[in-house]
């Protein structure tokens, strides 16, 4: 393991925070905020914080917290639980069991409205059932991936049809970010498993790799064009407002400017998504923080707890609620980044300190899954991949009970095996 291959996520995840910000700070709208200097000392000292607990523990020797079959028994239970789970996603999402993926391509802005209404106002046995089997499903992909060499065809393909049963899925409730999930976690996780040896792709493999990346990225970013323009209006999409601000453009700003017209509804739609949370985050950095006890961090905890205990005030102490009474930042329509959410519970300084601790983690999740024989490291490296990627939008993880159940488990999970391996080491 030299430090290129032990380096390497870390630095695709830092190219990819420090481009947002950089977006963010150069792109085409003016942002009123109170307290710039705030906001950008705020996410640097984040970003700095992950990279150097990533750095502190990086030189480390993996632990192999499994056993040879141990994979191939979770990726059995993890099929079963994927079969299980796919109609009932769709009847959860939905309200149907079988998708309408041709209505939602004619107008993907009506079919995510209609699935977001109903997620908001339905609660079914299905929800429930996904919370229940939410680490099994979140194995399936990492390690379907990761161990692709040792399986079989059927089992191959297995996986090449329920990653295109996501794709649908996704699609007929237009929505994106489950793709995107797909895009990070598949990336990362071959390339793991290629320099740890598991799966060495050969060359050829390699190029036909890349090729069908670019075909894939390239049908995600059109279809993100139209899914954007339908959710905003076309007149909306050509004149480029922001839709938190409505601040048109600067025609002359020096990213857009290289940007062909006919492509610039679609880039637009694309900043917006990347950008705005640190508006977001901004407006949050000047409210006070009112501890929330470890249930701010997640949508999911913060509700039911209010449901539980009838304490109709207590998701109103949310940042995010807070911004949207106060400041017209619409939650949870309109994304704050992930970190007033950490904060709700931590601070804002002391969630300084959890990026550093997440660093730490996906540093030790990744090595251990270069060491070959760490199933549940893999699965916990593929959640922490989706928790720090999504850092400038949303807390994405942590929105419902099904990313808590995952996340929370998994990393436990992991280390706990680790803990005892290296303890009767």
């Amino acid at each position: 393991m030299n430090w290129w291959k032990r380096l390497a996520p870390v630095l695709v995840l830092q190219v990819f925070l420090w481009g947002t910000v950089a977006a963010f700070a150069l792109g085409p709208w003016e942002w009123p905020m109170r307290s710039p200097s705030t906001l950008f000392g705020f996410v640097c000292a984040s970003n700095v914080a992950i990279l150097l607990g990533y750095l502190l523990v990086a030189h480390r020797a993996p632990v192999a917290t499994g056993h040879e079959n141990d994979f191939r028994r979770i990726f059995m239970w993890s099929i079963v639980a994927t079969i299980v789970a796919l109609p009932l996603t769709t009847y959860a999402k939905t309200g149907h069991w079988v998708p309408d993926v041709v209505g939602a391509v004619a107008n993907p802005g009506q079919a995510y409205d209609q699935a977001f209404a109903y997620t908001q106002n339905q609660t079914n046995p299905a929800s429930y059932v996904r919370i229940i089997l939410a680490p099994l499903l979140a194995s399936f992909i990492p390690l379907g991936v990761y161990y692709w060499s040792r399986w079989s065809p059927r089992y191959r393909f297995l996986v090449g049809c329920v990653a295109i049963a996501i794709v649908v899925l996704s699609v007929s409730t237009g929505q994106r970010r489950d793709i995107a999930d797909l895009f990070v976690v598949g990336t990362l996780v071959a390339l793991g498993s290629h320099f740890a040896g598991v799966t060495r792709w050969s060359k050829r493999a390699i190029g036909v790799g890349v090729a069908c990346a670019a075909l894939a990225f390239t049908a995600f970013g059109a279809y993100f064009i139209v899914s954007h323009v339908s959710r905003i209006g076309e007149q909306a999409a050509d004149y480029g407002a922001n839709p938190t601000t409505h601040v048109l453009p600067d025609p002359d700003n020096v990213i857009l400017s290289h940007v062909p017209a006919e492509l610039q509804p679609g880039f637009l739609g694309l900043m917006h998504y990347f950008t705005t949370g640190y508006y977001g985050l901004s407006l949050a950095l000047d409210h006070e923080v009112i501890p929330m006890y470890g249930l701010g961090n997640s949508m999911f905890l913060t509700r039911n707890f209010e449901r539980v205990t009838k304490d109709e005030g207590f998701e109103g102490e949310s940042l995010a609620v807070r911004i949207s009474e106060d400041d017209g930042f619409r939650y949870p329509v309109q994304w704050c980044t992930a970190y007033p959410y950490f904060a709700n519970d931590l601070g804002f300084t002391g969630t300084i300190g959890l990026m550093f601790v997440l660093g730490s983690l996906f540093a030790l999740s990744w090595i251990d899954l270069l060491g070959g024989r760490s199933p549940a490291a893999l699965i916990a490296f593929s959640l922490l991949a989706i928790l720090l990627f999504y850092l400038p939008a949303t807390n994405r993880m942590l929105q419902d009970g099904e990313g808590v159940v995952a996340f929370y488990g998994c990393i436990a999970y992991w280390l706990i095996s680790r803990w005892r391996r290296r303890a009767t080491a």
